[in-house]
């Protein structure tokens, strides 16, 4: 399902106006519009959907932060790591993965080969894996207060991550974009706080075929 032509002119416009460039190309902007690629969108478009939000609702804007990130080697091939292999998006080059799931989900597989959970860590981990290089990069790390539930490639260097911050009892829907060039997150929060009523977008849609 190809991503509605609409949505590229609200993330345009979006990320104009948050950086207050009325006179000015935003670097964000300039940049969207010069690496932006056509796939399946269908991530951001079900994440949207599940909690009946539209990208025109996200004008809660914080500066754009330079992160300081932490790297280490790391082997897709070993027994443990494979387990998360279908989980990972990848970039349109494929040079790159987003790993979700890895620090914070436990694995296995069953007798018929079909993926099951043995548990779940309540922190969790956004993760950068470079294929060329063998590398894992932590992007962010998420407590208690924040959670990560789906990702997005925008181009070959830059995605976003979606998930949501608690307020009290009630949640806002946030998306964080990565920049890898520049090493930054832009956070961008919902006008609307919603109560989950027990749902949880990462079992029942973006892993609903594992067993918890």
């Amino acid at each position: 399902m190809a991503m509605k032509p609409s949505y590229f002119t609200i993330i345009a416009f979006m990320i104009c106006m948050l950086a207050s460039c009325a006179n000015r190309e935003s670097r964000l902007e300039k940049y969207l519009k010069e690496n932006i690629f056509v796939i399946s969108q269908d991530r951001l478009e079900n994440w949207l959907d599940y909690y009946h939000l539209e990208l025109a609702d996200f004008t809660d804007t914080l500066p754009v932060n330079e992160r300081k990130t932490i790297s280490f080697d790391y082997d897709l091939k070993t027994d443990t790591t494979s387990l998360f292999k279908e989980l990972l998006i990848y970039s349109p080059d494929s040079n790159y993965c987003i790993d979700l799931d890895s620090y914070s989900l436990v694995l296995k597989k069953d007798s018929d080969g079909k993926l099951f959970s043995e548990g779940e860590e309540v922190d969790k981990e956004v993760a950068l894996l470079d294929l060329r290089q063998n590398k894992r990069i932590r992007v962010m790390f998420f407590g208690t207060e924040s959670t990560p539930e789906e990702a997005q490639w925008i181009s070959k260097d830059s995605f976003y991550i979606s998930g949501y911050t608690k307020k009290n009892s009630l949640i806002q829907p946030t998306i964080w974009i990565h920049d890898n060039k520049n090493n930054t997150i832009r956070e961008i929060r919902a006008e609307k706080l919603l109560n989950l009523n027990g749902r949880n977008y990462i079992h029942e849609e973006r892993l609903k075929t594992i067993k918890f």
